[in-house]
């Protein structure tokens, strides 16, 4: 870190990955956008990350063995006025940040990082997530706010932690909407039922399980999709095996990322969409399939199910799927273009709208920070 110089805003970019993280440095580098990109910093531990953004805007490299340490955050805290932190770190590793940056904090949370579950068996575990719980509470409620994608975010965070200073934070593809409009108007009729299972190659969307769920179904003209371009290779291999072993050339497994235009296309030809994690994820999957009225099977107990309800969606659960038809399983839905909003893909100039107001906020708040 040879330039010490002082930002209005840092970005901690805590993921290994480049779909979203891409969107983002775009959307505030973008000259068009007039978010004064020389007043924004972005710091990550990975270098993949680093090497394949570097030139879109102002980076540094932290070569630091605990790639999702606090210490990232109270070594940049002093550099800026505020701090987005995307994807933050466990709650044990937060409870390290030095209480006089926690107020320059905007978390936008990814779901996945949203907190530890005091669920557990062992009763020694859970007395002891309980307890950092507890005071990680208290570090979050003492951030300047959360960011969040959309209602099921903010449903999520606020069970946990109650009510905050929510804020949107958007990672929007410029193209996205337009690609994704396109993919509607040009909807092309297809033979059979196409299925999609899940967003990537993690438990969390419980493929295998799903796709048991779903054998009654075999002799039925059904035609299965999973997207496992990413994730957990162990897993994915499993996943693998049983598809190979059980549906054959009845189900197609996507390995390669695809661009947006193309992805939104894929989800266009679809005509269910499963999602069996109970937390807050893949929620820009979820905008597509809402804005292109795909029927989405949610799991009971989710939380993404209980923001359907909040908003008026229809869906259903996979909790159901042992007792229904085939008629009934593949049947359409019909969505409310009113309701639709609180979940559905937004035009890319809607998105700069939110971060134009959300960075002027800030701005004038400066001077409310100690330094």
């Amino acid at each position: 870190m040879e330039n010490k110089r002082h930002y209005k805003f840092i970005h901690i970019v805590w993921g290994d990955e480049l779909k979203f993280f891409s969107r983002l440095v775009d959307i505030i580098n973008k000259p068009e956008n007039g978010l004064q990109p020389e007043e924004h910093l972005f710091v990550t531990p990975y270098e993949q990350v680093y090497k394949a953004l570097k030139n879109k805007g102002i980076f540094e490299f932290i070569d630091i063995e605990n790639k999702r340490s606090a210490k990232i955050i109270n070594m940049y805290g002093s550099r800026c006025d505020w701090m987005f932190v995307h994807n933050i770190c466990s709650p044990i590793e937060g409870l390290k940040i030095k209480k006089k940056y926690r107020k320059k904090i905007i978390w936008r949370t990814w779901g996945s990082d949203a907190g530890y579950s005091a669920k557990s068996r062992n009763n020694l575990t859970k007395t002891i997530k309980q307890i950092i719980n507890h005071f990680w509470t208290k570090v979050v409620r003492s951030f300047y706010g959360v960011g969040v994608a959309n209602i099921v975010d903010k449903l999520d965070i606020t069970k946990r932690y109650g009510q905050l200073n929510f804020v949107s934070v958007p990672y929007a593809a410029e193209g996205g909407y337009d690609s994704l409009l396109e993919a509607k108007e040009n909807m092309a009729e297809h033979k059979g039922t196409n299925v999609l299972i899940g967003h990537s190659g993690f438990s969390n969307d419980n493929h295998i399980a799903v796709m048991q769920q779903l054998e009654k179904y075999k002799q039925e003209d059904i035609t299965l999709y999973l997207t496992l371009s990413y994730g957990v290779k162990e897993y994915i291999d499993e996943i693998k095996s049983y598809v190979s072993s059980v549906w054959g050339k009845k189900a197609i497994i996507i390995e390669e990322f695809m661009p947006y235009s193309d992805f939104a296309k894929h989800l266009s030809n679809m005509d269910v969409a499963i999602f069996d994690g109970k937390l807050a994820y893949a929620l820009g999957n979820i905008g597509m399939l809402v804005f292109l009225d795909k029927k989405l099977f949610l799991n009971s107990e989710g939380v993404i199910k209980e923001a359907f309800d909040k908003e008026g969606l229809p869906y259903e659960t996979t909790s159901n799927i042992e007792d229904m038809s085939f008629e009934k399983f593949s049947s359409k839905v019909v969505y409310s273009e009113k309701h639709k909003q609180s979940v559905s893909v937004k035009p890319y100039d809607y998105s700069v709208g939110i971060w134009q107001s959300l960075l002027e906020t800030l701005d004038k708040k400066s001077n409310e920070v100690d330094i």
